[in-house]
């Protein structure tokens, strides 16, 4: 370890003797190394004065586990201007339409080239209108 530390001095020593940790990438790299040492010192310092034990644990996840929605779901939309747009593209569907093709006219653009899916989350997590109506609908077949 004694080497290990010599070593590291001198080639530091030699870094700095050829102006390489005057540059601003460096000295960037430098307080961020300090930065981190910092912060883990403190949160080894608060875990020593407040350690964490399974019933700490289990309390926090059980609370955690108590505010989140009891439901996900995993929809899809096609996203339009207005009601005779809606109307057009429904009668699509009914007339045998691919929901994935028509919903590449989708103005979700997030959406619109995964055939309108939105993945899998709670009603909450989109606008009250449709996470009212999607909460109504029943399980696809």
């Amino acid at each position: 370890m004694k080497d290990d530390a010599i070593n590291r001095e001198l080639l530091f020593q030699e870094a700095e003797r050829r102006g390489l940790t005057k540059s601003i990438e460096i000295r960037e790299q430098m307080e961020l190394a300090r930065q981190v040492i910092g912060i883990q010192a403190l949160i080894a310092e608060q875990l020593k004065a407040n350690p964490i034990n399974e019933e700490i644990v289990k309390t926090e996840y059980e609370r955690l586990k108590a505010s989140m929605p009891s439901s996900e779901y995993r929809s899809r939309h096609i996203l339009v201007d207005g009601e005779d747009e809606a109307k057009e593209i429904i009668a699509k569907l009914k007339n045998g339409g691919k929901f994935d093709e028509l919903a590449k006219a989708s103005k979700d653009q997030g959406s619109k080239d995964k055939g309108g899916d939105l993945g899998w989350a709670p009603a909450t997590t989109y606008v009250k209108p449709f996470a009212e109506a999607l909460s109504k609908l029943e399980k696809a077949r």
